[in-house]
C-alpha cells in the first residue's frame, strides 16, 4: 500500500505544477481546466480502485467479495459519466484532460522505475 500511497502523492504533484505552469506561461483556462479535471478523475479512479482491489486481495469471504467486483464496476459505469460530463459539459481543452490523465500514468511508471528512497524502510 506503500506505493499506492507514493504514486498517489507523485501524481498530485504532477497534476498540480503542470496546472499552474499552465496558468502562469499559456494564460488559458481551459487548459489547466482540462489538466485539473483529468489529472483529478484519474487519480480518484486509480485510488478508489486500489482500496477495492486491496480489500479483495485481504482474503474476504466469497460474498464480500462478489460485492466488492459488483461496486468496481460500479465504479467504472461512474468514470465513464464523470469522463463524458467534463468533456461534453466543461468548457475545457479535450487534449488537456487527456494530458491530466496521462500525468497519473506517468506517476506510475516513476514510481515502478524509480521508487524514491527516502520512503524505504
Amino acid at each position: 500500500m506503500e506505493h499506492i500511497r507514493r504514486i498517489g502523492i507523485r501524481a498530485f504533484a504532477l497534476v498540480a505544477i503542470s496546472t499552474v505552469f499552465s496558468v502562469l506561461f499559456l494564460r488559458d483556462i481551459q487548459i489547466a481546466l482540462g489538466l485539473a479535471l483529468g489529472g483529478g478523475v484519474e487519480l480518484i479512479n486509480f485510488l478508489v480502485t486500489a482500496k477495492l482491489i486491496e480489500k479483495i486481495l485481504k482474503g474476504v469471504s466469497k460474498e464480500k467479495a462478489a460485492l466488492i467486483a459488483v461496486v468496481l464496476a460500479g465504479k467504472f459505469a461512474v468514470l465513464g459519466f464523470s469522463i463524458y460530463f467534463c468533456l461534453t459539459q466543461i468548457r475545457l481543452s479535450p487534449v488537456a484532460f487527456i494530458v491530466g490523465i496521462t500525468l497519473v500514468i506517468l506517476a506510475m511508471v516513476l514510481e515502478a522505475f524509480h521508487p524514491d528512497s527516502r520512503w524505504r524502510r
